[in-house]
């Protein structure tokens, strides 16, 4: 019975370590990095392609109305001609 209890401690020890380490990750975004934007991307100011990560997109549109481009940056209706 001392080793059931033990063990289950341990395991609960672990899993409460491995959730407050995975807490403290995090992913960082900085709008200010936007030099143009797309709806599959932007380029940087530094004109580096980055495609948009989970949700970026919506937050970029909401959070800059009227600072994007609502088309693909290769669309050839909206002058890309490679």
């Amino acid at each position: 019975m001392k080793k059931l209890v033990s063990a289950a401690l341990l395991a609960s020890a672990t899993i409460i370590a491995a959730s407050s380490a995975n807490a403290a990750v995090g992913i960082s975004f900085n709008f200010g990095d936007v030099g143009v934007a797309y709806s599959d991307g932007y380029y940087d100011g530094h004109h580096r392609w980055h495609n948009w990560g989970p949700g970026q997109w919506d937050r970029y549109r909401h959070d800059h109305p009227g600072h994007y481009n609502n088309w693909r940056h290769n669309d050839r209706h909206h002058g890309h001609h490679h």
